[in-house]
């Protein structure tokens, strides 16, 4: 997904020029959720071929699929502005972007009682038209960590990822390779049944 920041021109109100439109947002190609265009249909037309050109070379298939367990309300703030910071965001959209989560603030609501005010610590807002960016963005790393030949092995669909390979061995090092991205922020939850367990 490609988010443009346009900037008022001062001395043409309603009038951008085009070189001062910058793209700040962008995921992979892995990424199937999220994009206008791209749904369930492209990640699973995408596995398929990835399983079909495997099985062509003689290879055997092993998948291990991942859920991100209540992934918007774990993004953490200051990992995703680092995250905006690599992209080079423009500082006025990062500080609006800070001043946007740092200060988000809730209550809960029991009848006509409610309670006191809670300061929201993590997570980006749910039914925000940004938010769902933000967190392609927050989960997109996991690909460049991998090695080139591995990338085009996975697949992400929002926050749930397939990883698909011709060997155990291989699925093993994607699958720690995963896990060393989400040490300690603890919001990856492994289907049972389905765990491969870090050696």
């Amino acid at each position: 997904m490609n988010v443009l920041l346009v900037p008022a021109h001062p001395g043409f109100p309603g009038q951008i020029p085009q070189s001062r439109k910058t793209v700040v947002l962008c995921v992979c190609d892995n990424q199937f959720g999220f994009k206008k265009g791209h749904g369930c249909n492209h990640a699973i037309f995408t596995a398929r071929n990835i399983i079909e050109r495997l099985i062509n070379d003689g290879s055997t298939i092993n998948l291990c699929t991942l859920d991100v367990s209540k992934a918007f309300d774990k993004v953490n703030h200051s990992a995703l502005f680092t995250k905006l910071m690599k992209r080079q965001i423009p500082l006025a959209l990062l500080h609006v972007l800070e001043n946007w989560l740092n200060n988000s603030w809730t209550c809960v609501k029991w009848y006509s009682v409610y309670s006191r005010f809670i300061k929201i610590k993590c997570g980006v807002r749910q039914g925000s038209v940004l938010s769902p960016s933000l967190f392609a963005v927050y989960l997109d790393d996991i690909i460049s960590l991998l090695p080139f030949s591995q990338r085009h092995c996975i697949i992400l669909y929002a926050d749930d990822i397939l990883i698909i390979s011709p060997s155990v061995n291989e699925l093993q090092n994607t699958h720690n390779t995963h896990n060393r991205f989400t040490a300690g922020l603890e919001y990856v939850r492994v289907h049972p049944g389905q765990q491969v367990p870090e050696r």
